[in-house]
């Protein structure tokens, strides 16, 4: 696999759903390598060319992370939403494929402190983080004349 070296930050994202590859194009964006993985290779295929690089594997199996040298990257980030499992297992395989920051996706809290026990180093709740902001925006001091809805 063709990485950049030098001191340049480099990402892998797990999950090319909205969260994922929202995420992963804006550290491409941003200047970063970014190395998206994902297991439906119509989702690869779709964001070949706005990701660094991508590939399409089970990232439950560690033989599969081992072959793109995951283990090689500082920060991976686990943006499965769907298959709780599967975000289960590849956050377990990627601790012990000796990756240092394991971040996770969860969509509950229940599912944040189970990823926190089997070693994920973060996990982000984006649903639960982005109605806190929205909720400090929106009482803020004339903030709906600068509010962005989609």
């Amino acid at each position: 696999m063709s990485r950049r070296n030098g001191k340049q930050q480099e990402y892998a994202v797990i999950g090319l759903g909205r969260f994922g590859i929202s995420l992963a194009t804006t550290l491409v964006e941003r200047g970063y390598y970014v190395l998206g993985i994902d297991r439906d290779r119509d989702i690869v295929q779709r964001t070949a060319d706005l990701i660094t690089q991508v590939v399409a594997l089970d990232a439950t199996d560690e033989n599969a992370l081992r072959a793109v040298d995951i283990g090689s990257f500082e920060t991976v980030v686990v943006a499965i939403g769907e298959n709780f499992e599967c975000n289960l297992m590849a956050t377990v395989a990627l601790k012990s494929l000796g990756v240092r920051n394991v971040v996770s996706k969860a969509r509950t809290k229940r599912q944040r402190d189970i990823l926190l026990r089997v070693g994920a180093d973060h996990v982000v709740l984006p649903e639960h983080e982005a109605g806190r902001r929205l909720a400090h925006v929106l009482s803020g001091p004339g903030v709906l004349d600068q509010l962005e809805l989609e």
